[in-house]
């Protein structure tokens, strides 16, 4: 732990469309689109609708590994004399979230002209606590000074009502410990490691249908009944009405298809009063950003790179005669 050391810590748009505008897209289906159901700081939900699973899991897929971000990729230890290893305390700060608001003026390390590190892919920063004057001290993100003018620092959380939550703990030193280090910031995506992911989560479904026959339900079932299937989903789908004495559907959007309600209607012998399906052509995103871009930009980013990808496939399938449609 002591001596030099280099550790390598990687061992606003609504109602957006994208696409052509010319006619339908594949499947006969209109042109894609993106509804903005909700956006706060740190996540965005949102829907696509008239498009394919496979395009809808591939714009899952690049918003968790191709958006590029700024995150610590090099550790130089001068010293350290706390409790933990210095490949330990390396990869704690590799994880540490760095805004990338700016991220395009960077070049990613193996296409930049320099021979090593430069101001054009990299940025340098300070992590230097000793404590002294008490038993413990901690480490935390106020810890780490940059070294140059650049907008790159570590992330600095704020709550709903836009006060700021404690910096990111790093970690804790005894009496007479310190912790003196070297960091640099480089330019990557969650392809090749998942601290340069700009998601906490990404998650992506299709939007649930839910219907039930009123008729059978109402008719069929006393009341008491009726209230055992509304409690019996564990989402909350249905309610039931005191005033009619019926059950009606609360909220279809928060089914999870687990057919809580289909068994209690067949062990009720109601064939075909309740059904449950997904619609094919429309998918509900919930998209939680780290704090390292805005989450409407984390999607827009990745709405272009899925753009260039299908441009450049398209391209590749006309210059070798290969029929799009």
């Amino acid at each position: 732990m002591y001596g030099m050391e280099q550790i390598n810590t990687a061992t606003g748009f609504a109602n957006a469309k994208f696409g052509s505008s010319k006619g339908q897209g594949a499947k006969g289906f209109d042109e894609p689109e993106i509804r903005i159901l909700e956006l706060s700081k740190y996540v965005i939900k949102f829907e696509l609708l008239n498009t394919d699973l496979s395009v809808a899991n591939s714009l899952r897929r690049i918003i968790i590994a191709e958006v590029p971000t700024m995150a610590i990729d090099l550790v130089e230890v001068k010293e350290n004399t706390s409790a933990l290893h210095d490949e330990f305390i390396a990869h704690r700060l590799g994880l540490i979230p760095l805004q990338s608001f700016n991220v395009d003026q960077f070049n990613l390390s193996d296409q930049c002209a320099c021979s090593s590190m430069c101001a054009q892919c990299s940025v340098q920063f300070k992590l230097h606590a000793v404590c002294s004057d008490r038993d413990q001290m901690e480490v935390n993100t106020r810890h780490i000074q940059p070294l140059s003018d650049a907008p790159i620092i570590p992330v600095q959380y704020v709550n709903d009502k836009g006060i700021e939550e404690d910096p990111i703990l790093i970690m804790k030193l005894s009496k007479n410990q310190q912790l003196d280090m070297n960091l640099v910031a480089r330019k990557g995506n969650g392809k090749i490691h998942a601290k340069w992911s700009p998601v906490a989560t990404c998650q992506m479904r299709k939007e649930p249908i839910v219907e039930i026959d009123q008729d059978k339900i109402n008719r069929d079932l006393d009341i008491e009944k009726r209230k055992e299937f509304v409690a019996l989903c564990p989402r909350e789908v249905f309610a039931f009405n005191d005033y009619r004495n019926a059950v009606e559907i609360e909220n279809s959007d928060k089914c999870i298809q687990c057919i809580e309600c289909l068994r209690f209607a067949q062990a009720n012998n109601l064939e075909r009063a309740v059904k449950i399906a997904e619609r094919e052509d429309k998918f509900v995103f919930t998209v939680e950003s780290t704090g390292v871009l805005t989450p409407e930009d984390i999607v827009s980013r990745a709405l272009q790179i899925l753009m260039r990808k299908l441009y450049e496939l398209g391209t590749q399938m006309k210059k070798y005669g290969v029929n799009a449609d």
